[in-house]
């Protein structure tokens, strides 16, 4: 059974609103989903890249995140780098938005809180030459 394009975008929006802090689990749920979404049809990544990344830099600027739901947004991060070269999803667009998050936006972070991206862990020790 193939599922149509308008069944996908109706999920992805209903996703987009169940990731945040506030409940972990279902961030991991939703952002697992997502996942296998890309997996599974490429197609969507331009749909993630509008509804879900947004959701998802919010999210990985909070204190709160940690254990399923980070590993989830690793996992996310790093199938939309690998399958997204061909849909404009690249991972130096991937980075350039998680480094916008310290860059950009003067995010403080406390002094240990790791800031993550596809396969890297930087803490505000670590200095990246841009």
């Amino acid at each position: 059974m193939q599922i149509k394009g308008d069944l996908y975008e109706a999920v992805i929006k209903e996703l987009a609103g169940l990731i945040s802090d506030t409940e972990l689990h279902l961030t991991h749920l939703a952002i697992q989903l997502c996942e296998t979404i890309v997996r599974h049809a490429p197609e969507t990544i331009p749909l993630m890249q509008s509804q879900i990344l947004p959701r998802t830099t919010v999210l990985l600027q909070s204190s709160l995140l940690q254990g399923t739901a980070l590993s989830s947004s690793k996992k996310l991060f790093s199938t939309l780098a690998s399958a997204g070269d061909k849909s404009g999803c690249s991972f130096a667009s991937l980075l350039d938005q998680l480094m916008g998050i310290v860059y950009n936006n003067k995010v403080r972070f406390s002094r240990l809180q790791p800031v993550c991206s596809t396969n890297i862990v930087l803490t505000d020790r670590v200095s990246i030459p841009l």
